[in-house]
């Protein structure tokens, strides 16, 4: 079970560098794609708090947290475009509350390295 476990791990990296290069081949710096996932994800807080879902507190910290670990957010939430607001709110949730180092385990991606 753990070797399975490693290989999809394996596999979900690999499929992450082959976006990465196929970006680059698409003549969109990397940068550009991170600072996408980035605004994306601010903005879909920023909605989550219009539509009810949220306190402007809870977004403040959310957002936060997004701000200071910005260098990770891309790797974290690089499908957030396919989530829904609910799916995409309890991740962000577990985001917040537990330290960076245990958001790999939970997301199932691997830090950069």
């Amino acid at each position: 079970m753990e070797e399975l476990k490693k290989l999809q791990d394996e596999n979900k990296s690999l499929l992450q560098e082959i976006e990465v290069l196929e970006t680059e081949v698409q003549g969109v710096p990397l940068e550009a794609v991170q600072s996408s996932t980035f605004c994306e994800l601010l903005l879909r807080i920023d909605t989550m708090v219009v539509s009810g879902m949220i306190s402007m507190h809870e977004a403040s910290d959310l957002s936060e947290k997004v701000v200071d670990n910005r260098s990770i957010i891309q790797s974290t939430f690089s499908e957030i475009h396919h989530k829904a607001n609910t799916e995409l709110l309890s991740k962000l949730r577990l985001f917040l509350r537990k330290p960076v180092d245990c958001i790999w385990v939970s997301f199932g991606t691997q830090p950069p390295t």
